[in-house]
């Protein structure tokens, strides 16, 4: 006798105690790939899954947690899987087949239990408890700080703002040949994506780029401009300039704004204002790195040691003020 095929309707409820020959009609003991669809009764199949690439991650080995990132200024996407020690960025967004394999390491070293992470501002941040969060901004973020440093008036000049806001109706402009350009970004910095107005460059000048290094400017290797047009005129059209990353690279304040520090200066006299509609920073994930704030604080306390009276002197009244008139006298003070 042939196999016939019957309609059961899952209308019932979920028993897996009970011997399924005994259950009532509708109801189940044991089931795949399905779920019940209210408390009160009913199941329907499940949609299955797609095989997102082909080739196992890692070796196959087990993913630990996934996250998902978009930068908030500018619709930045990433779909990330912790495993085997490391994150990998995928380069599809699931259920979306990627092909053969998921993606590429993000080249940081992360632990083996299940991370988490959240965004803040604009940057993704990443912990497990195996030691200092992932710092990330995507593949773009914009720069921390923008100053353009006036020769004739020895000062610096905020472009913050029009550099890292997003908006096509700022802009900073670049002006005299002794002036520069002061970048800083929140990680170490491995080139600058320039988004030009309708005034650029059109003088053959060459760009050049410090980092801020043991206390000096040093030049960064590896240089490539390519804003550079006829071979020869930087900052002549939209592009990226790009050099080798180095961990040597430290901090500096400029303009209250404390980051990793990078200096652009120029061959001679542009042909006139530039317009930089926006800056953005190349940087690869790393550990998070403390940064000052840029709000000064007074401090909470102050004494002074008097050795040849062998006391403490109370001298927060002198130092937690701003009168000229009031200061502590440390003439006296020795080494020992």
């Amino acid at each position: 006798m042939p196999n016939q095929i019957f309609a059961e309707p899952f209308l019932g409820k979920y028993d897996g105690v009970t011997p399924p020959t005994l259950l009532e009609k509708g109801w189940v003991s044991d089931g795949k790939n399905m779920r019940k669809v209210s408390r009160f009764g009913g199941w329907k199949p499940r949609k299955g899954c797609l095989i997102h690439n082909t080739t196992a991650l890692e070796g196959g080995a087990a993913i630990k947690s996934l996250h998902q990132y978009t930068n908030p200024k500018q619709s930045d996407y990433h779909f990330l899987a912790q495993v085997n020690l490391k994150l990998y960025d995928s380069t599809g967004d699931p259920p979306t087949v990627s092909g053969t394999t998921f993606g590429s390491s993000l080249g940081v070293t992360v632990g083996a239990t299940p991370g988490f992470s959240c965004v803040v501002g604009e940057y993704w941040i990443y912990a497990d408890g195996s030691g200092i969060p992932i710092f990330w901004g995507g593949d773009n973020p914009y720069i921390l700080g923008f100053f353009s440093y006036d020769n004739s008036e020895a000062a610096y000049v905020d472009f913050t703002r029009e550099a890292g806001d997003g908006r096509t109706t700022t802009a900073t402009v670049l002006g005299n040949a002794d002036d520069k350009i002061y970048v800083l970004t929140t990680e170490y910095c491995e080139g600058l994506v320039f988004d030009l107005g309708t005034n650029v460059n059109s003088t053959a000048r060459t760009m050049t780029v410090k980092a801020w290094r043991s206390g000096a400017w040093a030049a960064v290797s590896g240089l490539d401009d390519g804003t550079k047009t006829g071979g020869d005129t930087t900052l002549g059209q939209d592009g990226s300039v790009l050099w080798t990353r180095s961990t040597s690279d430290t901090m500096r304040i400029i303009g209250n704004v404390m980051g990793y520090a990078y200096e652009i200066s120029f061959s001679g006299a542009l042909s006139g204002s530039v317009d930089v509609i926006s800056c953005k920073s190349k940087q690869d994930p790393t550990s998070m790195s403390n940064k000052w704030s840029g709000f000064y604080e007074w401090v909470a306390g102050c004494r002074f040691y008097d050795q040849s009276a062998v006391e403490y002197q109370e001298s927060i009244g002198k130092v937690g003020n701003e009168a000229t008139s009031q200061y502590l006298d440390i003439s006296s003070a020795t080494t020992s």
